[in-house]
C-alpha cells in the first residue's frame, strides 16, 4: 500500500504540473517502473483503492444513471465527469487534511463548481465556509472584514483550510 500511495502522491504533486505531452511521457516512464497500472487510459485516471489494495479508475466513481434535477437552474447543473470526480477527490483529500488548495485554469473549466461541491460536502458541525468573491477592486480591509470572529471561549476554532480559485 505504501508504494501505491507514494506513486499516487508523485503523480499528483510533481507530475501534475505538466502539459498533455508531458503526461504521456510520464505515463510511459511510470508504467515501466510500476507494472501494476491497468492498460486502459493513463496513470492520471486512477486512484488507490484502499479496500482492494490496488489501482481503481476514477470512472468507477461516476454515478450510474445520473439525471439532472428538473427544477435546478441551468447554471447550477454540474454534470459529473471523470474530471469532476477526479478533482473532487483530490481537493476533498487536501481540504480534509487541512492543506491549502489553489486551483487554476481557463475560464469555464469547473474550478468554482468543484470548490463549491467539496465545501458543501463538509460536515457543517466541524467546518465553517466563508466565500469571498475577489476582483482587482477588492482591498484587503474589505476582505478581512468579512472573516468571522472565532474568539468565543466555549466554541473551539474549526479547522482552517484555504481554497483559492483563479482563472488564467
Amino acid at each position: 500500500m505504501v508504494e501505491l500511495w507514494f506513486i499516487f502522491s508523485l503523480i499528483w504533486s510533481i507530475c501534475a504540473s505538466v502539459d498533455e505531452g508531458g503526461r504521456k511521457t510520464i505515463d510511459n516512464f511510470l508504467r515501466e517502473m510500476e507494472g501494476t497500472f491497468p492498460n486502459k487510459d493513463t496513470i492520471y485516471e486512477y486512484y488507490v483503492d484502499t479496500k482492494n489494495k490496488t489501482w481503481a479508475s476514477f470512472e468507477d466513481k461516476l454515478l450510474k444513471g445520473w439525471r439532472y434535477p428538473a427544477n435546478a437552474p441551468f447554471y447550477k447543473i454540474m454534470v459529473p465527469t471523470v474530471d469532476t470526480v477526479r478533482y473532487n477527490f483530490l481537493v476533498r483529500a487536501l481540504v480534509t487534511g487541512q492543506y491549502p488548495v489553489l486551483m487554476t485554469g481557463p475560464v469555464g473549466t469547473g474550478k468554482t463548481s468543484v470548490a463549491q461541491s467539496v465545501l458543501q460536502g463538509l460536515d457543517s458541525s466541524k467546518w465553517a465556509v466563508l466565500t469571498v468573491n475577489m476582483s482587482s477592486q477588492v482591498r484587503q480591509d474589505r476582505q478581512t472584514s468579512k472573516q468571522p470572529s472565532w474568539n468565543l471561549p466555549s466554541i473551539p476554532k474549526p479547522p482552517s483550510c484555504d481554497i483559492s480559485v483563479t482563472s488564467q
